[in-house]
């Protein structure tokens, strides 16, 4: 069985350095960002999607079918990520994420 992953905030801190060592571990990486990606780590798979839309995490999972997730996007602004309002937005969009992903038989 082929492993799939995929990986949201790939192009934050903590994502980009998960691209080589998912790779390296036989994962077939598809990453998300929000923004259109120009080039990006070889190898790897990216799609563009706002996960804080309702239903995108629902059509980006139904076009991966990805086997793993492993999800780091979130809200991050020096100074202001701890009280910003945009974590509840991020706690229902990582929800709706992590719900759809078992739906579909993620594991």
């Amino acid at each position: 069985m082929s492993k799939k992953v995929l990986l949201s905030g790939a192009t934050g801190f903590i994502g980009h350095h998960c691209l080589e060592p998912l790779k390296a571990r036989g994962y077939e990486v598809h990453a998300v960002s929000s923004k259109p990606m120009k080039s990006g780590a070889s190898g790897v798979h990216w799609h563009q999607a706002d996960l804080l839309q309702p239903g995108a995490a629902k059509a980006l999972l139904a076009e991966v079918k990805p086997t793993h997730l492993l999800h780091l996007a979130w809200f991050v602004v020096p100074g202001k990520l701890i009280t910003a309002p945009e974590n509840f937005a991020w706690v229902r969009a990582s929800m709706e994420l992590v719900q759809e992903f078992a739906a579909q038989g993620g594991k």
